[in-house]
């Protein structure tokens, strides 16, 4: 049978060593719903191979203990395993953002997924990471399905004395045959869901909503080293042959996202000769709406690129060039 973890959701007392201890075992790890504020997790939590985490009685929470440190609330590696009907919260604003947040390599993250293949994630959600990202992935053979990534990270310039306090939806990293589908963005700080390589992964019918939160983009294609070669002695990183994006929806409200859908990444960085877009793979039939640029394309060199509809370019507002154009493309 499920191992029930011997802990609480709803008495405030810290829970990660009883989770732990189920996760320890593999199989079903079996969670229960509970009040405010959830299982809290003052020691990042690791799973493996050939588990399963869910909670069969509506969504279950895994919050973030005030004095959890920079490692994620759940650390996953391996195959065969499974996630559903759980929320990651990270309490952002419970933390010590500016302890954990300082550097570039941006810390603080909800759910971190390495080296992992054959696995689901469903009817999860991801919110108020302290920075980074929601949930970072590095996967073959998966699917990632009906998943909320709201409210990640803090805007920039929400804290002005605290850099690097801005987090992505979903990062994927690398992607080699994945389905990423039917998931929801709202208001995330820093891109909602952006990839940085890999053959072969279906995106298709995600929603990007900017509501009351500033972004640097919605959707983008970009380079990103998760080390994975292919078979003539390249890296993947900048490469999504075979790739194929379609029917995604990006809309804001005025001067709430710079660019809605962008492909490349020479916008974001200072070095873009190292990041370019060797193959984009096939981008069609997106939309992007209410964004300042609702498409850029920068830094690719192939890639199938057509079809999409933009619509209402608004706001003048920039936070890291001068650019201060609104425009379709």
């Amino acid at each position: 049978g499920p191992c029930l973890p011997n802990a609480s959701p709803s008495d405030g007392i810290e829970d990660s060593a009883a989770i732990q201890a189920c996760l320890n075992q593999g199989g079903v790890v079996s969670l229960s719903p509970g009040s405010s504020p959830g299982y809290l997790i003052e020691h990042g939590l690791w799973m493996f191979s050939n588990t399963t985490l869910f909670s069969p009685d509506g969504k279950a929470t895994l919050a973030a203990h005030s004095t959890l440190g920079a490692e994620p609330i759940l650390h996953v590696e391996g195959s065969n395993w499974h996630i559903s009907d759980v929320v990651f919260d990270g309490k952002k604003y419970e933390r010590d953002a500016m302890g954990l947040c300082w550097s570039g390599d941006k810390r603080g993250y909800n759910v971190k997924i390495f080296d992992s293949s054959d696995f689901t994630i469903t009817h999860v959600e991801t919110v108020n990471a302290l920075c980074g990202t929601g949930m970072e992935v590095v996967g073959t053979n998966f699917e990632i399905a009906f998943v909320l990534a709201a409210y990640n990270g803090r805007e920039v310039g929400e804290w002005p004395n605290a850099p690097y306090q801005f987090s992505d939806g979903i990062t994927v990293v690398y992607c080699d045959n994945g389905d990423i589908h039917d998931n929801t963005f709202i208001d995330n700080t820093d891109f909602d869901l952006l990839f940085g390589g890999g053959p072969n992964c279906l995106v298709h019918h995600n929603e990007i909503l900017h509501q009351i939160r500033f972004a640097f983009g919605g959707f983008n294609i970009g380079n990103m080293d998760a080390n994975r070669w292919d078979g003539y002695g390249s890296k993947w990183r900048g490469n999504h042959y075979g790739s194929n994006f379609f029917q995604n929806r990006v809309s804001s409200a005025p001067g709430m996202l710079m660019y809605g859908l962008s492909i490349g990444s020479h916008p974001f960085t200072a070095n873009p000769d190292n990041y370019t877009v060797h193959n984009a793979g096939a981008f069609t039939q997106n939309t992007s709406t209410g964004a300042q640029v609702n498409l850029i394309v920068d830094g690719v060199l192939n890639g199938d690129i057509h079809g999409n509809t933009l619509d209402k370019p608004q706001g003048r507002r920039s936070e890291f060039n001068s650019c201060r154009i609104s425009t379709n493309y």
